[in-house]
């Protein structure tokens, strides 16, 4: 019981880590974007590597913005199920579409890593002195993060199948429902 204390602790510090990241992208993409409009209004040279590094920050905003989806179980879902499945039903039906997309997400790990790779043996810079291969690493980062949160999803919801007692625990721990 301990560990799962642990592991609830530092599944909740990790979130706060995502969330502080994500506002100081956003912070960043808005301050910088309305320097180099203020700069171009008055005329002067705006930062070199300004819109480099705008350009990654979106794709880093857009990747801890999924990973938080996941966590929050707030991504993009079909409702019809929910409306006809119940109980018992409802609960297997979301264990297998959480596998599915954990698998999806397996296969955009794969697809993320090559790129990464790909982009390691180019060698080419982003903005500032920083990699395009540094710049996207977030990608098979997030999409590994992903995919771990659709498996313990997938856990929960079948638990509650195999054993439908345990439905109004998994309501208080927060899970799907």
């Amino acid at each position: 019981m301990k560990f799962l204390k642990i592991l609830a602790k530092l599944r909740w510090i990790y979130g706060r880590v995502e969330d502080v990241l994500i506002a100081v992208f956003m912070t960043s993409v808005v301050i910088i974007s309305f320097s180099q409009i203020l700069f171009r209004w008055l005329h002067i040279n705006g930062l070199a590597w300004a819109d480099g590094f705008m350009r990654y920050s979106v794709l880093w905003i857009a990747m801890i913005g999924a990973a938080i989806a996941a966590r929050e179980y707030q991504h993009i879902t079909v409702d019809i199920p929910r409306l006809l499945l119940k109980g018992r039903g409802l609960y297997l039906f979301r264990a297998i579409i959480d596998l599915l997309s954990a698998a999806i997400a397996v296969l955009l790990i794969i697809s993320s890593w090559q790129n990464y790779q790909n982009e390691v043996e180019m060698q080419q810079m982003a903005f500032a002195g920083i990699t395009t291969a540094e710049a996207i690493i977030i990608m098979p980062y997030c999409f590994v993060v992903i995919t771990l949160r659709f498996l313990i999803y997938c856990a929960r919801h079948l638990r509650c199948f195999l054993r439908p007692e345990l439905i109004p625990a998994a309501k208080e721990e927060g899970a799907a429902v």
